[in-house]
This record gives structure tokens, sequence and C-alpha cells, in this order.
């Protein structure tokens, strides 16, 4: 009788906290709730396919996966490295069936996804089904990876691409911005907190306080933007959500972010640049995992886990300030401490490091090597090689990195030698 009370009990409050809320919020409360039933209900009778899909393993394996679609950085390389896998025959015999996990960050590159994969609302009832039964994880798309170890980008070409509608599109957009069509453009990118603060609104701003130290100055980088606009380019500055408009009259730097931004041209200048400068960021990643693009990465932080797998990758990283001891840190140090794999604030706070961002110097003197090495006039000197092996020498070898084949910026080694040692 003990337990029939009690099971009553958790029944009438369940359902009178139900009529409350709904009495509290009115019709759009009962149509949440009365979606989230449908969807439970729908989910059930689900179940006999997904039994289906069990028998039917040893023809093919089904699977489901969900994309990670709210953070641009994930959904290019997670998703991007599944499809090189496919290619390279890593996943055989299966039928993959994905959905996106909301918000989703560009429209433009789920819609270019999904002329190559199957993406669906109803594949989420699918995937929820499938963990209600045992053997799940046998079902799940894997798509964790996000480090390229195995080469995998150097070894397949792009798998998105435009229509030719989409061709004519971006081409008249460019045309309206001031852009002939022989003009060459390069993009750059500094990251800050404004787009985690302002589009994930639905947690609290302490929740991504232990990103800020990947965070910089965007004016930092319009030495380089000037130089570069010198050398011909037309300069775009990209971000989603961004902090403040640049401080620059000059007409071949181009405030993207702030004045043209779409989905769509973000996906197609990430197509069409010459080379990406940005710092370490997921923006910056795509424009290499999407497209193979140059990658000039100034402000790496968390240094152990640069991108190390491309040859077209060129790094300089923050530097190290100790601050009661009134120096900077050694790479040997950083590497022997652990300190280049600290992906939170904290952990720099409580060690009493102060990350210092790179000066508008550096990032010129990268951006301008960069441009030269893909003009072949670049001249690397004995002295640049040996520092460059000093470098590498003390860079960990651990399961983050496959075959290194990135560098550090020239001018950045030879002018912080002292870090070598």
């Amino acid at each position: 009788m003990k337990s029939r009370s009690v099971l009553f009990f958790g029944v009438y409050s369940f359902i009178s906290r139900q009529v409350d809320q709904i009495g509290a919020g009115g019709f759009l409360i009962l149509l949440g709730k009365a979606y989230t039933l449908l969807t439970l209900l729908i989910t059930f009778l689900l179940i006999p396919l997904i039994l289906t899909v069990r028998i039917v393993r040893p023809l093919i394996l089904i699977r489901f996966g969900r994309l990670r679609s709210y953070r641009i950085g994930h959904f290019s390389a997670n998703t991007e490295y599944y499809l090189c896998n496919k290619e390279l025959s890593v996943h055989k015999r299966t039928f993959d069936l994905f959905y996106c996990i909301p918000p989703v960050c560009n429209i433009q590159l789920k819609k270019m996804y999904g002329r190559i994969i199957n993406i669906s609302r109803f594949n989420a009832l699918l995937y929820r089904c499938n963990r209600m039964l045992p053997g799940y994880k046998d079902h799940e798309v894997p798509l964790g990876e996000w480090r390229d170890v195995n080469n995998l980008l150097e070894r397949t070409k792009p798998h998105i691409s435009f229509t030719n509608e989409e061709e004519r599109r971006g081409r008249d957009a460019l045309c309206g911005i001031g852009l002939s069509d022989s003009a060459d453009f390069i993009l750059f990118h500094a990251r800050d907190s404004e787009y985690l603060d302002s589009f994930l609104t639905k947690r609290p701003r302490n929740h991504w306080r232990y990103h800020d130290y990947r965070d910089s100055n965007i004016n930092n980088y319009l030495a380089a933007a000037e130089a570069l606009a010198e050398r011909g380019y037309y300069a775009f500055r990209m971000g989603a959500i961004v902090k403040g408009a640049l401080d620059t009259a000059n007409p071949k730097i181009v405030d993207y972010a702030i004045k043209y931004r779409t989905d769509f041209l973000d996906i197609y200048l990430l197509n069409k640049c010459k080379f990406f400068l940005g710092a370490f960021s997921g923006i910056t990643n795509s424009a290499y995992d999407l497209f193979r693009k140059p990658i000039a990465c100034v402000n790496t932080t968390h240094i152990e886990h640069m991108w190390t797998w491309h040859p077209n990758v060129l790094h300089i990283p923050k530097k190290h300030w100790l601050r009661d001891e009134h120096r900077f840190m050694t790479f040997h140090e950083i590497f022997e401490s652990g300190v280049g794999r600290y992906m939170y604030a904290r952990q720099y706070e409580e060690d009493g490091i102060e990350l210092i961002e790179n000066t508008p110097e550096e990032i010129e003197s990268l951006a301008i090597e960069m441009d030269e090495r893909l003009k072949g006039t670049w001249h690397t000197t004995y002295e640049d090689e040996e520092l460059q092996k000093r470098f590498w020498d003390v860079f960990p070898k651990s399961e983050l990195h496959g075959e290194i084949k990135s560098r550090i910026g020239s001018e950045f080694l030879r002018e912080n030698r002292d870090m070598l040692y």
C-alpha cells in the first residue's frame, strides 16, 4: 500500500506541476509540452525500425550521427574528417544518417554537406531511439576526430563544392563589394568572446570564460593587412559576431564581418581566398579543413595542440610571461611543465602565467612570409633552418601529432631565439 501511495503521489505531483507550468506560461508552453510528448511517442514507435537495423547488420551497418553544427570549427573539421575516412574506405558497408545539433552556425555549410550526406531532423529521433536499445554504440557514427594526425586532408580533395548558380552568386557579391573577378584577397580574423556571448545565449557569461585566453585584438592585424594591400591583395576581416569595427580608411581592407557578412559568403570567401591570417580558432581552422587553404596562424595558444600536419601552415604563438619571475618561459619549460596543453584560462591564472599577444610587427612578418612562400620568392637561410630544428627538437612527440610538416614563423624565431634554450 505504501508503494502505491508513493507512486500515486509522484504521478499527481508530476501532473500538477505540468498544469501549473501551462497556467503560468500559457499556450506556448502547452505547445512545447505537446511537442515533447509527441516526440517521445514517435521515438517509442520507431523501436521496431531500430530492431530491424540490428537484424540487417550482417548485410549493411546502418548508423546514426550528430553533427557538431553549433561551432564552425567542429562542424568543418569533424564532418570533413568523417568524409575523408569514408573516401579512404575506413567506414565500409555503412549507411549513415545524420542530424544537426542546434543552433546551426552556418546554414550554407549545412546545405553543402546535405548534398553529399543524409541530414534530417527525423534522424534525430532515430538517433535517440537507437540509444534506447542495447548495442547502440555499434550503430553510432564516430565523429570525434578533429586532429589530422593521419594526414587525411593531404591525401584527399575537398568534399564540398559550389553549384554553378552559387558560383555566379558569389562573383556578383564580390563585384558588389568592389572586387573584380581577377582580384586576389586574403582573410584575417582575431578571435574574441562576442560570438559565444551573443549567439550561445542559453549559458551564463562565466560559462565561456575559460576561452578568454585565446582572445586577441583585431587592430593588431591592421599592419599586416596594410602590407598585404600594398602587395595587391584585398583583405577581408572575418567573423560571425565581432567586437567593434576596424579602425582603417584603406579601401582594400574590407570590414566584411560588420558590413557584408552572410552564411553563404563566409563559405565562398573561405573557398576563394589566397590564404587565411588568423588566430587559433574555428573559422581559421575551417579554411584549411574545408578547402585546404594555407594558414598563417598567429596568437597560437595551448601550443602543444598547434596544427602541424600541413606544409602550408605557419604558426607564431603567444608568449608566456611568468609574473613572479618577470620573464618569458622558454619552449622547453612550456612543454616540460605541461603548460603547452593548458586549455583553460584558470590554469594559466593559477600558475601566474600571462599570455602575451603577438605584436603588429610579428603578425605582419608572418603574413609577408606566407605571401612570399606561396609566390616562391621566400629565401630561407641556414640560420632559419637551425632555429626551426631547435624548436621541433623540443616539441613533444605525442598522440596529438602525426608527421609534422608545418613551421614556426622565421622572423619570430630570430627575434625570440632565447626561448629556444
